[in-house]
């Protein structure tokens, strides 16, 4: 064996380039250097595909009638011979797994197999080195059988609990069947837990019966496991009586819910929460929830909502309660699910102003209704949110149908956001491309020396790191014109998207867009043709100006 397969560092480097375990096997049975190096890269990590948990095991038991026709020395189950031959190699691979996902639908025969011939304690002192530990099981067995191998030391465990969603007749057996009530006796069996997913959704849950089955599930973890980091439940209302059994996780970080309709009126506050997604069932019952929930440290919340009969108060009850709730807010994502006849305007968000970490901001808009916003609006978004990184306001979910409404926010708007707001990187929106006359009079000198940019005619303090901009319902303008003052406000623009129409540079290596790029897809967006640019917009200038060249 060479002196070079000593060297830690260059036998690491070698495994780099054997990702597939089948290689690295191989490359780990060429001499004793390599071995333990490449066994540790096959064990050590078995959570990324859900074909690598315990699966990986299926070699050490096989199956007994394929056995029997195939390995002359087999031996029966009940061998003692056998448990010790699979020992001696679970000895060697089994304490190097650190990190295991293992799910019912691929696990569940070799972990019966392997509970079978060894027993739960064996297995369990073999995982000595296991550190992170994600379940994922729509059975309850599965669930006891695979928490009876879990080792003490253990620093996180994930369970992942999917119900049955066919037979809605178990919603109503809060202590039976596959419904919530089956899996609380193998969950309270874990020594920790941190995290907690239930998903599944059927019209049961939505009864009474199976309301209060939510509850008494939720009631039990929350006691049992008051330092659970994250919660989420998929598909399932929590009322009124489960706040009080929230109010024990003083650690967690992450929480799912769906909120139903009641009367919130118990002061709920999550000190550690950072993470927040709600879909609330009923406006008024979550505008009460928001009055007497705090979060100090919430930077993501996700909400989706179907409000009452009147958006404008509950826009202002619920934002100002966003506003006060959580004041670090970073990571808005608004989906309103209801109708609005008239229009959808960024005035009902003005209380979020005074979060000014403000980072991201996504409403969705609702159906058809166009979400408005004017320059004024961006103005003031360009003073209060300096932390801006991604402003999408009124993303459609379906088709767009241009609106009758005028458009009110321009190109001018746009650059005192892009301008002012450093760290801005994508603007989507309802405006126009027009310009301002200082823009204008910029293009037309710039166009007349052909030595000039537009750039020195508007001042060096347009700067802008913004590289993608998307607008809809955007009016005909003159391509060329408006092509000019995108470049020029948003130097480092690399997408754009129009009414449906998209220009982009696709490599990283290549640069800006140009401005002639921009002035084709401008033109089919608008349908016009490209002959009225520079002289069009000299003559329109003159005729509203006194200005002369």
């Amino acid at each position: 064996m060479h002196h070079l397969w000593n060297v830690e560092d260059v036998v690491r480097h070698v495994l780099l380039f054997t990702e597939d375990p089948v290689d690295q096997v191989s490359l780990g049975l060429t001499c004793r250097s390599l071995f333990e190096p490449a066994m540790n890269e096959v064990w050590t990590n078995l959570d990324g595909d859900v074909n690598e948990g315990l699966n990986r095991f299926s070699c050490l038991f096989p199956d007994e009638d394929q056995g029997k026709r195939h390995d002359r020395n087999h031996i029966e189950p009940g061998d003692i011979t056998t448990n010790a031959k699979v020992t001696s190699r679970l000895k060697i691979y089994m304490p190097r797994i650190k990190r295991l996902t293992t799910g019912d639908y691929y696990d569940h025969d070799i972990l019966h197999s392997m509970i079978s011939k060894l027993g739960s304690t064996p297995l369990r002192n073999l995982l000595a080195g296991l550190q992170t530990l994600t379940i994922t099981t729509s059975q309850p067995f599965f669930l006891l059988s695979a928490v009876s191998i879990v080792p003490p030391q253990v620093s996180s465990i994930k369970v992942s609990i999917q119900l049955d969603c066919e037979e809605d007749t178990r919603a109503s057996q809060p202590d039976g069947g596959d419904g919530l009530g089956g899996f609380l006796v193998p969950l309270l069996q874990l020594e920790r837990l941190d995290h907690l997913r239930v998903f599944g959704e059927y019209d049961g849950i939505w009864t009474e019966e199976g309301g209060r089955q939510v509850e008494n599930f939720i009631t039990s973890v929350c006691q049992a496991y008051p330092k659970i980091g994250g919660l989420r439940l998929d598909g399932f209302a929590y009322g009124p009586q489960t706040v009080p059994a929230l109010r024990k996780l003083s650690r967690l970080q992450e929480l799912y819910l769906v909120l139903s309709s009641g009367d919130f009126t118990v002061f709920l506050e999550l000190p550690a929460l950072e993470i927040l997604k709600i879909r609330a069932l009923d406006a008024d019952s979550f505008v009460g929830f928001l009055e007497n929930f705090q979060c100090p440290l919430l930077t993501d919340l996700d909400l989706q909502v179907e409000p009452g009969g009147s958006p404008n108060a509950w826009h202002q009850a619920a934002t100002m309660a966003m506003a006060k709730s959580f004041p670090h807010l970073k990571h808005l994502f608004f989906h309103y699910a209801g109708d609005i006849d008239d229009e959808y305007p960024f005035e009902w968000f003005d209380s979020l102003l005074n979060c000014h970490d403000m980072a991201r901001l996504t409403v969705i808009n609702p159906r058809v209704t166009p979400a408005t916003i004017t320059d004024e609006d961006l103005y003031k978004i360009a003073r209060s949110w300096r932390e801006l990184q991604v402003f999408d306001f009124g993303l459609r979910v379906h088709p767009p149908i241009p609106s009758s409404l005028p458009i009110k926010a321009t190109l001018s708007g746009l650059s005192e956001l892009g301008t002012n707001c450093p760290k801005l990187l994508s603007i989507s929106l309802r405006a126009s491309l027009e310009t301002n006359i200082s823009m204008k009079r910029a293009i037309i000198r710039a166009s007349l020396e052909t030595s000039s940019s537009v750039k020195d005619y508007i001042g060096p303090h347009m700067s802008s790191a913004v590289n993608d901009i998307a607008l809809f319902d955007c009016p005909p303008c003159i391509a060329k014109e408006a092509a000019v003052a995108v470049v020029a406000y948003f130097p480092k623009i690399r997408a754009l998207d129009v009414n449906e129409h998209s220009c982009q540079q696709c490599s990283p290596t290549d640069g800006p867009l140009a401005v002639d790029k921009i002035e084709r897809m401008l033109a089919s967006a608008f349908g016009r043709p490209r002959t009225r640019s520079i002289s069009h917009a000299m003559d329109r200038l003159s005729s509203r100006t006194r200005f002369h060249i």
